[in-house]
């Protein structure tokens, strides 16, 4: 038994052989001789960018090292793997190879990207309600670390969530949402204890009047209700219950009946939409005061169904002008004009026209 140092310049196969008075046996090694550096095959993060705290996986494939290393606290890995990392920030990962003829090295770079810190939605349900009645908080938040309500609710774990609350008196409660750099942004939200029936500040439709397969949409402002609802369309949700906007599509001249309610009443107001498939019609066409002494203004009015244009002409002067499709306007007697005189409404829109005449007498 025994050692022997030796410095082989390329690769070499050493033969051992030991003999004694029986014969001889050999055996053989070979030391390799690296001439080369090492080959990253390939190196690569998956995915590539990812929402702060999110993972990525590092891969890689390494040929020909006696060392591989990656940095930032991963330290030696295998010629082969894969790593799990959850960068708090964008970070580029060396990977280090080496062998006795030198070292190479590969960089992969992982984005994080930090969303914006957001309060998605802060509402109570209902908004109004009668003393001794309950409502909830809801709240979603984006990217938050750190969320609270006040009024003694605290701290909730949750980036969406739900509070039951009861205030005895109208109260405005705020959530604030801390973001991992600090930042904060808060929303408020009241609870209103109501002594009143709601109301029906305001019920739309824009427009009143449509073709066949066009659309409408319903508007309505309300104030204290608890619950909103339109005729077939369901608007409990606490967004909807003091404004709203829907987009309604009927197929035939529809009425719908918003319904507003509290514990103290309920209260309701109706819209039509008129749908036309055919000629306008014009409902009405008249003119204020039917009949004057001198010169004065006189106003025309109309309903019109499913008109594009409107002309209204002065049958007496030969002049006109052109309107929208519903509606009213005001028209002045000129000097000249001082004797009866004819309007006449034409409503036009692509299946024909309709019209009728309106008259303001002179007396003497």
């Amino acid at each position: 038994s025994g050692t022997e140092t030796v410095s082989p310049a390329t690769t070499t196969t050493y033969k051992i052989t030991a003999t004694n008075s029986d014969g001889s046996i050999t055996k053989s090694v070979t030391i390799t001789v690296i001439t080369d550096p090492p080959v990253i095959n390939s190196f690569t993060a998956d995915p590539a960018s990812v929402i702060y705290g999110n993972p990525s996986i590092l891969e890689w494939d390494v040929s020909g090292a006696t060392s591989v290393t990656i940095d930032e606290d991963i330290g030696e890995v295998d010629l082969s793997g894969s790593e799990e990392v959850i960068p708090v920030e964008t970070t580029t990962y060396k990977l280090t190879a080496t062998n006795s003829a030198g070292s190479v090295d590969e960089t992969v770079t992982i984005d994080v990207t930090s969303t914006d810190l957001e309060i998605v939605r802060f509402v109570a349900d209902p908004p109004n309600i009668i003393k001794g009645e309950t409502s909830v908080l809801e709240w979603e938040v984006e990217n938050a670390i750190y969320i609270s309500i006040n009024q003694s609710i605290g701290s909730v774990d949750q980036d969406s969530g739900s509070e039951t609350v009861y205030p005895s008196k109208t109260t405005t409660y705020t959530l604030t949402a801390e973001g991992d750099d600090g930042d904060t942004v808060t929303a408020t939200v009241t609870v209103n204890i109501v002594t009143e029936e709601p109301e029906i500040v305001s019920f739309n439709a824009d427009p009143y009047v449509i073709m066949a397969g066009d659309t409408s949409t319903l508007i309505w402002e309300v104030k204290g209700a608890s619950t909103v609802n339109i005729t077939s369309i369901d608007y409990i949700d606490a967004e909807y219950i003091g404004s709203g906007a829907e987009e309604v599509s009927p197929t035939t001249t529809t009425k719908y009946t918003l319904t507003a309610t509290n514990g103290l009443g309920t209260v309701t107001d109706t819209v039509k939409i008129n749908v036309n498939d055919g000629e306008p019609v014009i409902e009405s066409f008249s003119v204020y005061p039917a009949s004057i002494t001198d010169e004065q203004t006189v106003y025309l009015s109309w309903v019109v169904w499913g008109a594009e244009t409107i002309t209204i002409e002065n049958v007496t002067t030969g002049e006109s002008s052109e309107w929208d499709g519903e509606g009213y306007a005001e028209y002045s007697v000129d000097d000249w004009a001082k004797k009866t005189t004819t309007y006449r409404l034409t409503a036009s829109n692509d299946y024909g026209e309709d019209t009728k005449e309106a008259t303001v007498t002179l007396e003497n």
